[in-house]
């Protein structure tokens, strides 16, 4: 799609080609670029955290991460991992076990964490779906404020939050629901807040979201 349409300013060349740069893996999830210029990534499947480096040399960076999701960087440069089997949201340092950020609370325990971003501020959005979907269930869109154990909701009329963004000024974050195939954007706030649909056709053949 890059191709047909001259490319993403700023992101992908007009005439850019996918290239395969490695391969083995089960189920990749969680990319995300460093200022260095390597990719961090998880396999969901092999409960594995790997990092790429800019020569393309791929190393394991954790093992036994609990099913970890999304990921995302902190302001020191540890990883935060939504941990789909551990139902929780960790923090990766260089060295020792992961640290549990939170596990939701007694009332809503997390049920099958998927992504995560963090903010400025030191705090941390992110979406808990469950799997099988079951529509009648609540889910959440969580924000966990820094040194907070019990996440915030600030939405929960997605039928399954998935990926999550936040603009650069920080003030809108878009979240992706991957059953009604629209995306949502909510204001950047620590309460309870509907969202509105900003976009879009996500079915074939273009599956794409304009915000």
């Amino acid at each position: 799609m890059a191709q047909q349409q001259g490319g993403i300013p700023g992101v992908v060349a007009p005439g850019a080609k996918v290239e395969l740069v490695q391969e083995g893996f089960i189920f990749t999830e969680g990319p995300i670029g460093t200022a260095n210029g390597e990719l961090i990534f998880t396999d969901l499947r092999t409960s594995r955290i790997y990092r790429l480096d800019a020569k393309g040399t791929v190393a394991i960076v954790r093992e036994g991460t609990n099913g970890a999701n999304g990921l995302a960087l902190a302001r020191n440069g540890d990883i935060l991992a939504a941990e789909s089997a551990g139902k929780r949201i960790s923090r990766i340092g260089p060295s020792g076990p992961a640290v549990t950020l939170t596990q939701g609370s007694s009332q809503r325990p997390l049920l099958d964490p998927n992504d995560l971003i963090a903010d400025a501020n030191g705090g941390i959005y992110f979406t808990d779906s469950v799997r099988p979907v079951v529509l009648e269930r609540k889910v959440y869109v969580y924000y966990l404020a820094a040194g907070a154990r019990e996440p915030l909701v600030i939405d929960d009329d997605l039928h399954r939050p998935n990926g999550l963004a936040l603009s650069r000024n920080g003030k809108t974050l878009y979240v992706g629901n991957s059953v009604s195939d629209y995306a949502y954007r909510v204001s950047r706030r620590t309460s309870r807040l509907p969202g509105r649909t900003i976009a879009c056709s996500t079915s074939p053949p273009a599956r794409v979201c304009i915000a």
